[in-house]
């Protein structure tokens, strides 16, 4: 049986089989990502993936509706799982006193595209899920005659002009008061992506905010239009579906682990990549092979647990030292991060910025729901930090406040998500990457001083050039390389640990090491194991991070 085929009836009916079914052809259903919402037939299973930003309060419908048609007096039980509402013929009308009828409670998320997603990853995106839509309606042509005329009985009526909807709200109008940009509500500033309101019928207490998800449901995109001038609260709720589709979930599993490379294999050791990657990178921080290894590792670090509310991993990179008056350096970087890394965003910290632009999450109680900001970023996102670009003069209270969310969001890996009468913290998993002048005003967890090469300095533009040349060549294993090293599974044996206390004992009463110091060489020791294709940390891993750290500390000392 062909998943596209399925309609919601037969779902319904056959919900065991079709689960199975929809577990062993997950990727054949068509993934709305990218493709047109509205060349995919309504009421049909799609796939779509993104972001959670933000939860509506859970909405009563119909599960079970009695109808009665007003001329014959025939009575009809619908179901109203997987739709938007109740459809009804001309000659129908609900029975809202019928025993029979069964109220039930779904959960309304908004779903973005995962936020920063760069070029190079939609591209694959949709390279692996872009639909031919002139041979899938050849192939509709072929179905079976019994699954064409289900599906027309449902749609005669879902799409009739006289029909009409038994219940729940309609979307606005397209000439609504509210804009399409509150409507999308991305976090980062002119980013495109797509949005779909998510039905959840099951299982929905297990979603957070920010999570990264994929689902399958039934596609809606035909509600009825309704008066433009409904409040500011019922336009939001109910958008065009024209511009945010509604999608019904039949089932949905997590995301955060993506690998946008598909089945592409690293073809050579990961040591050899590695190397590679050292080459170039030494190159494009001004001849600087110390500073080139801290940045890998900085490309390959996540938060992989909590411990006490402490976030495990995480691994701030401040790049300072940077000779600002005669290269750009903070954009160029970025430029070739965002080449290997799917998701990433550039903050230029101007004033007007820093002042201006809303970073934290924000509760519009008009509209009733959570207006986003830019660090509301989904896990595994790296933040590009340009302090060289802030110039003299004064941060407002917002600006203030701006840069205390950062701070804290670098330190604890969680920030307050303002919601008026109070605040609420949530965790986040960003790996922030800082280039600064001098060191930075905000926190780190690695400061490195640049040592630029004059040479490399006065042909940083050559560099650069060069650098996306070789890149060409490079792009799709250094990709599968990061993707690979944040993959593998690693582990701390108790032999090693017994040999690092000991050697910690040491440390403590020669060099006046803290608790601190350690947590960095074992966060350092284990990206230097995952770079390397490590599966545990060994003693060459561990000091190899104990001499990065040495010549760290001379460099931050003088």
């Amino acid at each position: 049986m062909d998943i596209t085929s399925l309609n919601r009836n037969f779902w319904l009916e056959n919900e065991p089989d079709c689960l199975e079914l929809l577990n062993s052809n997950w990727e054949k259903v068509p993934l709305l990502n990218c493709n047109d919402a509205q060349r995919l037939q309504s009421g049909k299973l799609v796939r779509f993936r993104g972001m959670i930003q933000d939860m509506y309060n859970p909405e009563y419908y119909l599960e079970k509706c009695m109808v009665v048609n007003k001329n014959s007096a025939e009575l009809n039980v619908i179901n109203g799982k997987y739709i938007e509402s109740i459809p009804c013929k001309e000659n129908e009308i609900m029975d809202h006193d019928s025993p029979s009828n069964v109220t039930s409670e779904r959960q309304t998320f908004v779903m973005i595209s995962a936020p920063g997603l760069n070029e190079w990853a939609i591209e694959m995106e949709s390279i692996n899920n872009k639909m031919d839509f002139q041979s899938a309606m050849q192939s509709v042509s072929c179905n079976s005659k019994r699954t064409l005329d289900e599906d027309e009985k449902e749609l005669e009526v879902v799409n009739s002009p006289t029909k009409k909807q038994c219940s729940s709200k309609p979307a606005p109008a397209p000439n609504s008061s509210v804009s399409q940009e509150h409507l999308l509500n991305f976090p980062l500033p002119n980013s495109s992506g797509k949005a779909c309101h998510i039905k959840i019928y099951d299982k929905s207490d297990t979603i957070k905010l920010n999570d990264l998800i994929e689902v399958v449901g039934f596609l809606c995109v035909d509600p009825i239009i309704t008066d433009s001038e409904d409040d500011v609260e019922t336009q939001t709720h109910n958008p065009p579906t024209s511009l945010i589709p509604r999608i019904h979930c039949v089932h949905f599993k997590s995301f955060t682990k993506h690998n946008y490379m598909g089945n592409c294999v690293l073809s050579k050791p990961m040591g050899v990549v590695f190397n590679e990657m050292l080459t170039v990178l030494t190159q494009l921080l001004l001849g600087d092979s110390f500073a080139a290894e801290y940045l890998i590792y900085n490309l390959i670090s996540e938060v992989y647990s909590r411990q006490d509310f402490l976030p495990l991993g995480k691994f701030c990179l401040n790049l300072s030292n940077i000779p600002v008056e005669t290269v750009n350096f903070g954009e160029e970087i970025y430029k070739i991060i965002a080449e290997i890394v799917p998701k990433s965003y550039y903050l230029s910290m101007t004033l007007e910025n820093m002042n201006d632009l809303t970073f934290i999450p924000k509760k519009d109680y008009d509209s009733n729901r959570l207006t986003s900001g830019i660090l509301q970023l989904s896990a595994n996102t790296h933040l590009v930090l340009d302090e060289t670009k802030l110039s003299t003069g004064k941060l407002n209270e917002a600006g203030v406040r701006a840069v205390n969310t950062i701070a804290n969001a670098i330190k604890s890996q969680t920030m307050e998500y303002d919601f008026g009468y109070y605040k609420m913290d949530y965790e986040c998993n960003i790996a922030f990457l800082i280039i600064s002048e001098g060191k930075s005003m905000l926190p780190s967890d690695f400061h490195v001083p640049l040592k630029p090469v004059n040479e490399c300095v006065q042909t940083f533009g050559e560099i650069v050039d060069a650098a996306k040349v070789y890149l060409n060549t490079h792009l799709k294993e250094f990709r599968m390389y990061l993707d690979v090293a944040r993959r593998n599974k690693y582990e701390l044996c108790q032999d090693i640990q017994e040999s690092i206390q000991t050697e910690f004992v040491n440390m403590r009463q020669i060099a006046n090491a803290t608790i601190e110091n350690l947590h960095s060489l074992l966060v350092l020791a284990r990206l230097i194991c995952l770079s390397q294709g490590k599966e545990a940390l060994d003693e060459p891993s561990w000091r190899r991070a104990c001499e990065l750290e040495t010549e760290r500390r001379i460099r931050t000392s003088h």
